[in-house]
């Protein structure tokens, strides 16, 4: 009889252990689910479309000089201002939808290396915070088209993980506001999300791949046809001493949306 008794505790045991289990991982699912709908919003488009401009910052002007013309120690930022303005003069096309992005430049009319240099390169790095960094975090929800069993949600601390594979996971705090994207060799994007209109929207996106690091900051939202839409932002990006610098400011304007 106690063998028997035996057995049918441990089996009870079993039993109790697997489903507290499954209930860990339906209040997980449950999380996530109320996080997905947090994000809901940023997936009720099919697509969205802006001119973008470009205005450096004095540090970011400087830093520039210094590189192009760093056998002339006598340039200052206003003899060559003609340089930036001639870039800041360009202006952008952005057109997003949840699963496609492009930026566009208007023909750049000077002929000067140097302003051709600033301008290659500053068109690069708009496709990158445009296409990658605001694509993840605005331009469609991170959890457009989670499903229940989808990734095995777990908790980190307090903390919900979707476990992608290969060294990618999304973890979210449980009211929504932090969203980190691991991407495993593609570097770790970090998003901050705040209550704009009654809506989860971006506030500072965060970037790193090794030694590579990159941020925006202080969104300014504008109201479209009902939906928030960037104003401008501001792009930080690390100086030589791989310090943050405030590297340019986007404006926003011409926005629609279907």
């Amino acid at each position: 009889m106690g063998a028997k008794y035996l057995v049918k505790f441990m089996i009870w045991g079993s039993l109790v252990g697997l489903a507290a289990c499954q209930s860990a991982e339906k209040r997980a699912e449950q999380g996530v689910d109320k996080i997905a709908a947090g994000y809901s919003h940023l997936s009720a488009y099919r697509e969205i479309q802006c001119r973008l401009n470009v205005q450096f910052s004095e540090p970011a002007k400087s830093a520039w000089l210094k590189k192009l013309f760093a056998d002339k120690h006598e340039t200052t930022v206003g003899s060559n201002s003609s340089l930036f303005r001639n870039v800041e003069k360009v202006g952008f096309s952005w057109r997003a939808t949840p699963y496609r992005c492009r930026t566009q430049s208007d023909r750049m009319m000077s002929n000067s290396s140097a302003v051709r240099e600033v301008f290659e390169d500053t068109s690069k790095k708009i496709d990158v915070v445009m296409c990658i960094w605001l694509q993840s975090f605005y331009a469609d929800s991170p959890l457009r088209g989670w499903k229940k069993g989808d990734g095995s949600p777990q908790r980190r601390e307090e903390n919900l993980i979707i476990n992608k594979g290969e060294g990618r996971e999304m973890e979210f705090a449980p009211d929504g506001k932090l969203a980190i994207a691991r991407l495993g060799s593609h570097g770790v994007l970090k998003s901050e999300f705040g209550a704009e209109s009654g809506q989860l929207l971006p506030k500072e996106i965060n970037y790193e791949k090794g030694d590579e690091r990159g941020r925006v900051t202080e969104f300014i939202y504008q109201t479209v046809y009902g939906r928030e839409i960037p104003k401008s932002l501001w792009v930080h990006l690390p100086s030589e001493s791989n310090q943050s610098l405030p590297a340019f400011r986007l404006e926003f304007s011409d926005c629609r949306w279907e």
